[in-house]
């Protein structure tokens, strides 16, 4: 028996999500956003710009992050450097940064 793969309403398309850790942030955006779609980070500030700049890249407009525990070490860096711009000085085009 054959099941098939459920469809789910896409709502924000030029979303991404980051599940942050205290070593390394898995990063995921939409897979028509890029060839690989899913992407490991570094914790250290030359890898969250990169992070940053790849976002930019994909065109991203909103970020939901995941963390656990919930003020790892990883996720103050993180939050100000998306808040603040990528790397190039730009700043993120991120609507619900507030709520991280």
């Amino acid at each position: 028996m054959r099941s098939e793969t459920p469809r789910v309403e896409v709502i924000h398309a030029d979303a991404a999500g980051i599940d942050i850790g205290n070593e390394s942030h898995f990063a995921a955006v939409a897979p028509e956003k890029d060839p690989h779609p899913v992407r490991e980070f570094g914790s250290w500030t030359g890898a969250l710009s990169e992070l940053a700049e790849w976002l930019q890249s994909c065109d991203v407009k909103t970020v939901a992050t995941l963390s656990f525990p919930t003020e790892c070490n990883g996720m103050q860096p993180l939050r100000k450097l998306l808040k603040s711009g990528a790397g190039d000085g730009n700043r993120t085009r991120n609507q619900q940064l507030g709520r991280l």
